[in-house]
């Protein structure tokens, strides 16, 4: 039976959780509100659930097939282009992790695209390749690939897809991952949601990669 002391720091456990739990819904109403209105001013219809995402010819793609809890979240669309917040969890227990960000999806003009993952080489990177895994070297720009990994099949038609201005543009603003195949490409960066007042800049910049890949 709890003594008079334990009880207080119970109850008031309880009542942090709970004000963190309010706090947290209170924000993330207030983040699909902001984000609707954004989609709204592109020109874009808006839902803050759609699972039907995920029947889109781009959900195929490797970052919609990691981990458990798959969610779309503030869905913006067009006829082309696709906006959302994607979440999936990894592990179970102490190791689990959940991982949330923003994602551009959008279908490329006029370029067929080899199946291919671009991410910014971190150190987990360095030691799977160095124990056999895939990481596509561009010969004519080793700075590129010193801070990038890049894997697809077919490593011809992939290396084609990064011509000198598009390698330009992402050692100007790096970070980004990218993943295409076919007439679909999905730009985000790694665990980063968009805050709203960033959303259209964060779509033209995606809208400028889809411009540049492929273009030699």
């Amino acid at each position: 039976m709890m003594e008079g002391h334990e009880l207080w720091i119970f109850g008031a456990a309880a009542v942090v959780v709970a004000a963190v739990v309010l706090a947290a819904r209170w924000y993330e109403k207030k983040r699909t509100a902001a984000l609707q209105d954004v989609a709204m001013r592109l020109g874009l219809s808006f839902l803050a659930r759609d699972e039907s995402i995920g029947t889109q010819p781009f959900a195929s793609l490797p970052l919609f097939q990691r981990g458990e809890s798959r969610r779309f979240r503030n869905v913006a669309r067009g006829d082309e282009l696709f906006v959302f917040g994607y979440s999936f969890t990894t592990g179970s227990g102490k190791n689990k992790s959940t991982y949330q960000q923003t994602v551009v999806a959008l279908r490329v003009a006029n370029v067929r695209l080899p199946a291919f993952q671009l991410s910014p080489e971190g150190f987990f990177d360095k030691i799977g390749t160095a124990f056999g895994g895939q990481d596509i070297d561009l010969d004519t720009d080793p700075e590129f690939s010193r801070r990038n990994r890049l894997r697809g099949e077919d490593e011809v038609a992939v290396k084609a897809l990064f011509g000198q201005a598009l390698r330009q543009h992402l050692a100007m603003d790096p970070g980004w991952s990218v993943e295409g195949a076919g007439e679909w490409l999905i730009i985000y960066r790694k665990r980063k949601r968009v805050a709203p007042d960033e959303l259209a800049t964060f779509v033209e910049q995606a809208r400028r990669f889809a411009e540049l890949i492929g273009r030699g």
